[in-house]
């Protein structure tokens, strides 16, 4: 009950602490975050790679927007953007970045830099969307093929159904002790990192 009320009240204080750095466009029936800074052209696209989302990007944002325009988002389900409904693969998500940029206004061509995840999202925009890049940056990323199947699902086997993971770890985070674990986590309390980009990281976990 202590850990329940615990958790209850900190994650009221995380949302009045940590509000969006960007806007909230509305793409259809979701609502995904999007963070512009700067000035120029093209805009510079950034993609975060498993895991992580727009605050990931805070230093390479900030040098970026100094020579031109500069845009973090945050994929269906991180961050501050909606799960919404799935299918959640690479081309739902290429697709909902695709609609992301229409609704926003933003002008293409633009450059997809993306990391790991992000790096294969990219790529598959840009069989979809080709006319729309003036360039992709891909920063360690993997095989684009992994991801025309549900993000849970390796490339050689089938998705299987959600073990008791699913049942343990959630209860665990309403119960305020994911918040305390990830406390301990050392990449969360990197001082190399924005101290900014870390509390959101800790607070998302």
């Amino acid at each position: 009950g202590l850990g329940a009320a615990y958790q209850a009240v900190r994650l009221t204080g995380d949302r009045e602490d940590y509000p969006p750095p960007g806007r909230i466009v509305q793409v259809g029936d979701l609502a995904m975050h999007l963070d512009c800074t700067g000035e120029g052209s093209p805009m510079v696209l950034l993609d975060s790679g498993a895991g992580l989302f727009s605050s990931s990007w805070e230093y390479v944002q900030e040098a970026l927007s100094a020579d031109t325009r500069v845009c973090s988002y945050d994929r269906a389900g991180m961050g501050w953007s909606d799960l919404g409904e799935p299918p959640h693969d690479g081309i739902a998500a290429a697709d909902q970045l695709h609609a992301l940029l229409e609704a926003a206004g933003e002008e293409r061509p633009f450059v997809h830099v993306g990391h790991s995840l992000g790096g294969m999202i990219g790529r598959i925009y840009f069989d979809r969307y080709g006319d729309e890049m003036a360039g992709w940056v891909g920063i360690e990323p993997g095989e684009p093929e992994i991801l025309f199947e549900n993000f849970t699902k390796g490339r050689d086997e089938p998705a299987t159904p959600c073990d008791w993971t699913c049942t343990v770890f959630p209860a665990l985070a309403h119960l305020g002790v994911s918040r305390i674990a990830v406390g301990s986590i050392d990449l969360l309390n990197d001082p190399r990192y924005p101290e900014r980009a870390l509390a959101e990281t800790r607070a998302y976990y």
